[in-house]
């Protein structure tokens, strides 16, 4: 007879297999559009087809996996039309957060948003070179920007822009590795960390807004030659964690 622990140990499994999938296909670790064949799902993560299955239906809800008629899964696709979407609707989302957490943002918000910045300038200080410094930025920075929505009293609104967000990553994930960089990443964050803390929605949503901007323009400068070649972008791999 199965045990209590069962069930509860199926759950977590699948829940590893969720948390591996969305993190390579936030790395680039699968191209655009690549098929996600369950053989090679199967044996990458050392999983049988329940937790696979469940993990990509998960995914395909907020986008990163898409389901192409009956050729199963592909992990979702690259073009310039999206990728003014991302941008776009990421702004409009993240400064319409980011004034509602400096206005109504607990003492609790504040203070993990200081210590998320802290944890952020220690890496962004340099420009990352290899894949590990890289993958930390990302982490670092991928904290910073959810700390600062945090204190947005709307749950919808964060909850639309993470998905969002993620998308943004895959994007940005791909240009730094073709020279997608800026050499005030630290002042540029520690400027809206200042608006933040000081409580002053109307600046944190101007600086945001054009930081976002001008991130955008650096990302389409550096993807959009192979982007609108072809309507899909080849990025470099890394080796699956």
């Amino acid at each position: 007879m199965p045990t209590m622990a069962e069930p509860k140990e199926a759950a977590t499994r699948a829940e590893q297999i969720f948390r591996r999938l969305r993190g390579d296909l936030l790395a680039n670790r699968f191209q655009p559009s690549e098929p996600l064949r369950f053989e090679r799902m199967r044996n990458l993560y050392k999983s049988g087809i329940a937790p696979l299955r469940e993990a990509l239906s998960r995914l395909s809800e907020s986008g990163l996996v898409v389901q192409v008629g009956q050729k199963g899964f592909h992990a979702a696709p690259f073009s310039l039309e999206d990728l003014h979407d991302v941008v776009k609707t990421r702004r409009t989302l993240e400064v319409l957060a980011a004034r509602d957490a400096a206005q109504n943002g607990s003492e609790q918000w504040e203070a993990n948003l200081v210590a998320t910045f802290h944890r952020f300038g220690k890496i962004s200080r340099t420009k990352p070179n290899t894949p590990a410094e890289r993958n930390l930025w990302e982490e670092r920075h991928t904290e910073f920007h959810h700390a600062l929505i945090a204190g947005c009293r709307s749950r919808w609104t964060r909850q639309l822009w993470s998905i969002v967000f993620d998308h943004a990553e895959r994007y940005r994930r791909s240009a730094i590795g073709l020279g997608h960089w800026s050499e005030n990443e630290y002042e540029d964050h520690k400027l809206l960390l200042d608006a933040a803390v000081s409580r002053d929605p109307d600046l944190l949503g101007d600086l945001l807004h054009n930081h976002i901007g001008v991130s955008a323009e650096r990302l389409v400068a550096h993807l959009s030659p192979s982007l609108c070649s072809s309507q899909s972008i080849q990025v470099s791999r890394e080796s699956h964690a």
